[in-house]
């Protein structure tokens, strides 16, 4: 409902969704913002949260913080195998690297590395190392193209 949509926002320090649930929470709570990032700036004025990440599937990720702080990682041409878990290991990725003190445009693309690891397998993953994450980061890969100026 859209009451218990807005009381887990007005407890949360760090929205992770992807496009299409930001769009749903826009329909359900009568929000007025056009574009994705405007709309996470309005979540952000009006539910007083830190810091929110959207992921935009192939096209990448962005984050927006409470101060303005806009970043946008286009993400990685990669030969898809399933997404599940993909947008789990964008928010642990992103998590660990933030968490341990590195900055939220690092954490942003070390997250989108760790969901474009897992997205190019099928089925259950094993488990995905930071070094191994890392190594993918280094190597070439074809970046998609930038959809968000900074």
């Amino acid at each position: 409902t859209a009451a218990s949509v807005e009381e887990s926002l007005r407890m949360t320090n760090i929205l992770k969704a992807n496009d299409e649930e930001l769009l749903v929470t826009k329909e359900l709570l009568g929000l007025k913002s056009e574009s994705l990032k405007d709309l996470a700036k309005e979540v952000i004025e009006t539910f007083h949260i830190d810091i929110i990440l959207c992921t935009l599937g192939e096209n990448g990720a962005f984050c927006l913080t409470k101060d303005r702080l806009f970043d946008y990682d286009p993400g990685y041409q990669i030969t898809l195998g399933d997404t599940v878990g993909a947008g789990d290991a964008f928010s642990a990725g992103f998590v660990h690297y933030y968490m341990n003190g590195h900055k939220i445009e690092d954490a942003l693309r070390f997250g989108n590395a760790a969901g474009a690891m897992i997205s190019t397998t099928t089925g259950a993953t094993s488990p995905i190392s930071k070094d191994q994450i890392l190594k993918f980061m280094s190597t070439p890969h074809v970046r998609k193209d930038i959809l968000f100026k900074k």
